[in-house]
């Protein structure tokens, strides 16, 4: 019994080693038996069975395409379930179209677009930003006070702003010079009609909008203009002439940009930047009298020229410079007659026997004054001391449209008369040109249309520019021997009178000398007089003896009479 256990357990064990052969063969690379069984160890021989052969896979392939986002590869399965993996590949990544706007930007609001996967597999989205605005650009001219600019609205959403600022054009139309430093110089009213006169400091030289900066106003620049109510001037101008504002009578005000480092206003009147100087009073402001104050040290020439409405000067305490008399300015010791009120009543004045000198302007367009009485100079009764020294200059503009002014006396000591002295007296019909005299100065009498009869005596050389120009009622003119040189236009418009009943001319020119000495070495006289002196005058040459036919002529009781 001992012996048949063994044995039985050894044919258990042999089967069981059967079994596991007949399972699959994993090929030669599978593990070999666990127990090796020979005849000769066994000892009990193994029972007949049926072996198989063995299992060999047989793999079908699945190839996965790789897309866009995941890798390809290949799956091996076999029939008896057995399975991997080979053949990977990468993901191939997107193949993107073009992007398509889905919602356009605008100047307000963001837009979107969007672009799609050729493979249709994605889409992204993204953001348009905001679109550039649609300006539309309309240029606003400067206006006479206002600035011009150039105004930008967009066209889709309205939004605005404005740049390319220019300045105000002010008043345009004024006539101006360019100086050499291509700054301008204002010289006129020129074409414009403004009752305010608005200049900036860069003014408008043509209609492209070209400006140049204005840096001065000429002297009688606006000189007699009776429109202009205020006057504007801007920091840039740095000089204004004498006379720039004379007889501007309805001028009330003037204003100066602060900036301006020349020039203020005290009360409408224009100043020297420290105040020590009166620059300019509106002739049109309303007060009958005007208080030159302590500080003031200097007067310009023409800063009371034609104010029509002051009828006297003061002076207040403590002003060492000037002093007032009856009304009329002078300088402190009263030897320059400064300025004569304009709208003073008295018809006839003395000037005393201190002044010497008339200054430029005094008695400009002096409303009433019909006679004025200069004195000469006269010396004591040694004959040597002087005791009047009487007026030895005469000052440009002097009497300028004095209206009512009919007769003037130069005196003998007087050796200066200036330009425009006498100019636009209408009334001034008697002059009497004194021995001093030796220069008839530019436009000196020019518009005296009633002067009728005029000598020009012995000791005047030279009748210069336009000295009598426009006297459009002389008939008679006295030419003295001393007579060497009558200029441009001196007697233009004079001495046209037209005929007398027997065919002559009504106007005679006197020449105090033979007609060998006519226009000679002599006396030289510029073309533009030849109509005016020898074509609508006769003329006369002098002989103190009748020489019996011929225009010849002779004193006779001091005054100038033809033989025939």
């Amino acid at each position: 019994m001992k012996r048949i256990l063994p044995s039985f357990a050894l044919v258990i064990l042999a089967m069981t080693l059967l079994l596991a052969l007949a399972s699959c063969d994993k090929g030669p690379g599978d593990a070999p038996s666990l127990i090796n069984t020979t005849p000769e160890e066994t000892t009990t021989p193994a029972p007949e069975t049926t072996t198989e052969p063995p299992h060999e896979h047989s793999y079908t392939e699945v190839v996965t395409p790789p897309t866009c986002t995941e890798g390809g590869y290949t799956t091996y399965t076999c029939s008896c379930g057995d399975t991997y993996v080979d053949n990977q590949t990468d993901p191939l990544g997107h193949d993107w179209g073009e992007w398509k706007t889905t919602v356009a930007a605008t100047c307000t609001a963001v837009g979107t677009e969007t672009r799609s996967c050729s493979r249709g597999d994605a889409t992204e989205t993204r953001e348009i930003p905001l679109a550039a605005h649609n300006y539309v650009d309309t240029v606003i001219p400067p206006g006479r006070t206002t600035q011009g600019y150039t105004k930008h609205v967009c066209s889709v959403c309205g939004d605005s702003y404005n740049d390319n600022y220019t300045n105000p054009t002010g008043s345009v139309g004024l006539d101006f010079t360019v100086n050499p430093d291509d700054t301008i110089t204002i010289t006129g009213i020129g074409t414009c009609t403004d009752e305010d006169i608005i200049i900036y400091s860069t003014y408008y030289v043509d209609s492209q909008g070209n400006s140049k900066v204005v840096s001065g106003i000429a002297a009688n620049a606006f000189r007699d203009n009776t429109n202009i109510k205020t006057i504007s001037i801007p920091a840039s101008v740095t000089s204004i002439g004498d006379g720039a504002f004379a007889g501007c009578t309805k001028l009330t005000a003037f204003t100066v940009e602060s900036e301006n480092k020349n020039y203020s206003t005290v009360g409408g009147v224009l100043m020297s930047k420290d105040g020590s100087t009166i620059v300019a009073y509106p002739a049109g402001l309303n007060l009958t009298t005007y208080t030159v104050s302590a500080s003031i040290t200097t007067i310009s020439p023409s800063a009371f020229a034609g104010c029509t409405n002051l009828t006297a000067f003061e002076v207040a305490a403590g002003n060492a410079r000037f002093t007032a008399v009856d009304g009329v300015l002078y300088d402190s010791d009263k030897t320059t007659l400064i300025a004569y009120p304009a709208g003073k009543t008295a018809t006839t004045f003395t000037v005393p026997n201190t002044v010497e000198k008339i200054g430029d302007y005094a008695f400009f367009r002096t409303a009433k004054l019909a006679e004025i009485i200069l004195p000469d100079r006269t010396y004591k009764s040694d004959g040597v001391t002087v005791d009047v020294p009487g007026i030895s200059s005469i000052g440009s503009y002097a009497f300028y449209g004095c209206a009512e002014l009919k007769k003037i006396t130069i005196p003998n000591v007087t050796t200066s008369v200036n330009t425009y002295a006498f100019a636009n007296c209408t009334k001034l019909d008697e002059v009497n040109i004194g021995s001093g005299l030796k220069t008839i100065s530019t436009h000196c009498f020019e518009g005296c249309t009633a002067i009728q009869y005029l000598v020009i005596p012995e000791t005047v050389e030279v009748i210069d520019d336009y000295a009598f120009y426009n006297c459009t009622n002389m008939t008679t003119l006295v030419l003295r021997s001393g007579v060497k040189k009558i200029n441009y236009k001196a007697f233009t418009n004079c001495l046209n009178k037209g005929t007398d009943s027997n065919g002559k001319n009504i106007a005679r020119v006197y020449f105090e000398g033979a007609a060998s000495k006519w226009n000679s070495s002599d006396i030289s006289i510029d073309a533009s007089n030849w109509m005016y002196l020898t074509m609508y005058a006769d003329l006369y040459f002098y002989s103190e003896t009748d020489p019996g036919s011929g225009n010849y002529w002779r004193f006779v009781d001091g005054v100038a009479t033809p033989y025939r």
